[in-house]
């Protein structure tokens, strides 16, 4: 199944997913707390790549 979106439009969507969704859930994690760093971790990383593969599309 493929889907057929505009290009302002998928930029967008990536933009979204790779970067602001770990954006998030980083600030939402330091303002709760959370003790389990692993998720932590995993959100930042999640950014960076993020960072990474939407620098390397665009």
């Amino acid at each position: 199944m493929e889907i057929n979106l505009t290009r302002e439009m998928r930029k967008t969507l990536l933009i979204f997913i790779m970067i602001l969704l770990p954006l998030i859930v980083i600030v939402l994690g330091a303002i709760s707390g959370i003790t389990n760093a692993g998720y932590y971790i995993l959100s930042m990383l999640w950014f960076g790549m993020g960072i990474i593969f939407f620098g390397a599309l665009y």
